[in-house]
């Protein structure tokens, strides 16, 4: 049996958790992502002539690996927070988003 409940409100505080959360690995793809592309620009220089320090390039394919996750997931919590308070904003005004539900039947 179906039974149709309205989503009137969230939780701003577990929004705004499982945003940052979800954007933490999303920066760790994109970190993990650029971090290679640095290293193998690194790698290309040198083919070219220039001599960039073993350090630089290291640093240069590890930096982004651990800001990104850190730099996303801070402003994914952010952007988390405030979307829900703007859709609790909004669901008060013109009504919550409309669900519905099944029961789960045994097998």
């Amino acid at each position: 049996m179906a039974t149709t409940k309205t989503m009137a409100r969230v939780g701003v505080l577990s929004v705004g958790k499982v945003m940052g959360v979800m954007y933490t690995f999303i920066g760790l793809v994109a970190g993990g992502i650029m971090g290679f592309m640095k290293l193998f620009l690194s790698s290309t220089m040198v083919s070219f002539g220039a001599e960039p320090s073993a350090l630089s390039s290291l640093s240069r394919g590890i930096l982004p690996l651990l800001c990104f996750p850190i730099m996303y997931g801070i402003l994914g919590f952010l952007s988390g927070l405030l979307m829900a308070c703007i859709y609790n904003i909004v669901a008060g005004i013109v009504g919550g988003i409309e669900l519905t539900l099944d029961d789960a039947q045994e097998a």
